[in-house]
């Protein structure tokens, strides 16, 4: 759910004193649906599921080569 990735992504961010601009789920929600593109340019493959209600779940792999 877009609801916990947020909060361990603030989480991650508050404990590596790093910075995290997002302030709401639905922020981070809208964020990450806009920069899907993005995120697979870097080498990133996202499998979306569209299930009724309008829910969506994404599988996200890493595919970069080490």
């Amino acid at each position: 759910m877009a609801r916990d990735l947020f909060i361990a992504l603030k989480r991650l961010a508050k404990d590596f004193g790093l910075s995290f601009h997002m302030n709401s789920v639905q922020q981070f929600a809208q964020r990450f649906s806009n920069d899907l593109e993005t995120i697979r340019d870097v080498g990133f493959e996202i499998a979306i599921h569209q299930h009724r209600s309008r829910i969506r779940t994404y599988d996200i792999r890493c595919c970069i080569q080490r």
